[in-house]
């Protein structure tokens, strides 16, 4: 996916907010940081990974899994749960796979656990403990299309992050109206047939048109900066990262 030159999001990346949801502090590398030795480290690392992944999950368990939105809020939790105990990231081989193929195989394998352990169950027989010690099989397994689609709620949910942390930074250096703005043309007006004019911003928010101008040039700039900041966090190398800006801006940097 791109972004094209009219603006910062192509649709439909960000018709949708999460709930309430704090983003964790980026560190240079979140798989990285999920191995720390020091809890607290740890902690925010794997805490910053949900974040990004919380969302897809569920939409992932809703398309491949046929579950309900209720049913993949238990399933997205309970799986994240069993990542922290069963130590999933210490598993985790970046040379064979990104992380969001990693983790989508690893929903895939422990569902799989899951719902064997449940038959076993309604059979009289012992409820195994679900864990994910089949993945290494199972990333040999390749599914492009739910891979293209994955990596597409991948990009939604690092645009709805830095959407989130752009707002945040907005309103503390008392910024509301560049907010404003962007998200109203560059979020909520993506597709409508006729976006409105700078002069009918400026209008809106009694400002110079040349305000408005400025306003947008910034917020694009903190924007990509802060979805940047977000993707650089998931890689562990520099011609990683540059793979993964040109597939979402489509630039080297």
């Amino acid at each position: 996916m791109r972004i094209d030159d009219g603006g910062i999001l192509s649709s439909p990346f960000i018709h949708r907010t999460l709930e309430n949801r704090s983003f964790p502090l980026t560190r240079p590398s979140i798989v990285q940081g999920a191995l720390d030795t020091d809890p607290l480290a740890r902690e925010r690392a794997r805490d910053a990974i949900a974040a990004t992944y919380w969302a897809p999950i569920h939409s992932y368990l809703c398309r491949r899994w046929r579950l309900d939105a209720a049913d993949a809020s238990d399933a997205t939790q309970e799986f994240f749960a069993q990542a922290l105990e069963r130590d999933l990231f210490h598993r985790y081989e970046p040379e064979r796979a990104r992380l969001r193929t990693y983790l989508r195989l690893c929903v895939d394998s422990w569902l799989r656990n899951a719902w064997k352990a449940e038959g076993r169950q309604k059979r009289g027989g012992q409820h195994d403990h679900v864990d994910v010690d089949d993945v290494g099989d199972i990333l040999t397994t390749n599914d492009e299309a739910q891979e293209r689609w994955f990596e597409q709620e991948w990009m939604r949910g690092l645009f709805t992050a830095a959407l989130i942390a752009l707002e945040s930074e907005c309103k503390s250096a008392g910024k509301g109206t560049h907010f404003a703005i962007f998200k109203q043309y560059n979020v909520d007006e993506i597709d409508a047939p006729h976006r409105s004019s700078y002069a009918q911003l400026a209008s809106a928010h009694d400002i110079p048109v040349t305000q408005v101008t400025n306003y947008l040039a910034w917020s694009r700039r903190r924007f990509r900066a802060l979805v940047l900041d977000r993707l650089r966090a998931e890689c562990r190398s520099d011609e990683e990262f540059r793979q993964e800006a040109r597939l979402i801006f489509g630039v080297t940097s």
